[in-house]
């Protein structure tokens, strides 16, 4: 009969760390220090490696290509926000696409 080992190396057993979710935050520019703060709140899990900040960038394709591939769009609601017209309109699409 052979003997199993009950202490195995860290290396021999499966890894359980998950992939980064990645997330996106669309917010409008005069809400930046809103944005800053949030930062500042998830950095340990970015540190860890749970997160993943995609920046969006200002083209509006790029945005919605974003939108689509991402784990997590976060919404900084603020009435300059809500009137942004760009906003809407990758919103709209990256809604669309899924």
């Amino acid at each position: 009969m052979e003997r199993v080992d009950s202490q195995t190396t860290q290396s021999e057993q499966p890894s359980m760390a998950l992939a980064p979710r990645e997330i996106v935050c669309l917010y409008e520019r005069t809400d930046e220090r809103f944005y800053t703060a949030l930062q500042k709140h998830l950095s340990l899990w970015r540190r860890q490696g749970k997160i993943l900040w995609l920046e969006t960038g200002s083209h509006q394709e790029h945005l919605a290509i974003q939108l689509q591939r991402t784990h997590l769009i976060l919404l900084l609601m603020s009435s300059d926000f809500l009137a942004q017209d760009e906003t809407s309109e990758a919103m709209s699409q990256a809604i669309a696409g899924l």
